[in-house]
């Protein structure tokens, strides 16, 4: 079937979203193009966005309030101004039923321009694409936390490991063009869930997606609702760029083989199949554009 058009320009994005958002959309691209003149706009994880040498700033409509990332850092004066839109991430979000701060708007927007002629190009390696060498997994002490199920939007996709890069940003852009459409709220940070580990062929099959406070969907081709199970997680925390990711999972697989524990997972001929494993990608782009703060949290049920 065919794919779901996701916007690729922000004119795009501004018609498709809910009539009563375009006029306050569109000023706050004119007040970010008037602030940034030299900017270019694009689309990035499916929101509209601003680059110069890096990105700006992204800006999207959700039922009750416009977002803004990344979180704004800035001069006293600022950071105290900002402080009543501030999410639990630091990203901002402007209430539809009350006027739009168009002058603050201009403010954060010249900051990062300011922040990111001094700011190095951030690391976009993705998650898993370079394997650790042998032997240079290091003791961790997991923590072992019991959840509940849980639900979430997401794509499936089955590709090999290598090219997880390639297809993650869009994937998630079309998971959250989806919920914008049906109003349906993201509960919490992107995941990828990991169904198939193919140590043959390099292959993988996993869901891309977003949790979401409810247990069903409308119908779709692409998105639908996963559940994790519930149970005992192992988790640990990876602290850094995506690139080195795969070391701290291979550093927990290590941990379990030392300490005789066991996954809900089946293994044959090098090909394991997972009930419930999943990176939660808490801290990282867009909200945080350094990779260095980025964190990814590695949990795996337990047999």
């Amino acid at each position: 079937m065919k794919e779901r058009s996701t916007p690729r320009t922000i004119d795009e994005y501004v018609s498709a979203a809910p009539l009563e958002c375009r006029p306050i959309l569109e000023n706050i691209r004119k007040t970010i193009r008037e602030s940034a003149p030299r900017a270019e706009e694009t689309i990035s994880y499916g929101m509209p966005a601003l680059r110069q040498k890096d990105i700006l700033v992204y800006f999207a409509a959700f039922k009750k309030h416009i977002g803004l990332y990344p979180p704004v850092r800035g001069d006293e004066k600022l950071m105290r101004d900002v402080a009543p839109y501030a999410g639990a991430k630091g990203n901002l979000r402007f209430p539809l039923d009350k006027a739009i701060p168009y002058e603050l708007i201009q403010r954060i927007v010249k900051a990062r321009v300011q922040a990111t002629t001094i700011r190095p190009k951030r690391d976009e390696t993705s998650a898993g694409l370079k394997a650790p060498s042998k032997g240079r997994g290091v003791g961790i002490k997991p923590k072992l936390l019991k959840r509940e199920t849980h639900f979430y939007a997401g794509v499936s996709k089955t590709l090999p490991r290598d090219k997880l890069s390639e297809v993650v940003s869009r994937c998630l852009s079309t998971v959250l063009a989806f919920l914008q459409k049906h109003r349906v709220d993201v509960t919490g940070a992107p995941l990828i869930r990991y169904f198939v580990v193919d140590y043959n062929t390099g292959e993988i099959e996993i869901d891309i997606g977003v949790p979401i406070g409810k247990t069903a969907l409308p119908a779709d081709a692409l998105v639908h609702c996963g559940q994790i199970p519930s149970g005992t997680f192992a988790t640990v925390i990876h602290r850094g760029p995506y690139g080195t990711l795969i070391k701290r999972t291979a550093a927990l697989m290590d941990w379990a083989q030392q300490n005789n524990v066991i996954w809900s997972m089946v293994e044959q001929r090098k090909v394991t199949r997972w009930d419930g494993r999943v990176e939660h990608y808490l801290v990282g782009p867009p909200d945080e554009p350094k990779s260095k703060n980025w964190r990814t949290e590695i949990a795996i049920l337990l047999g």
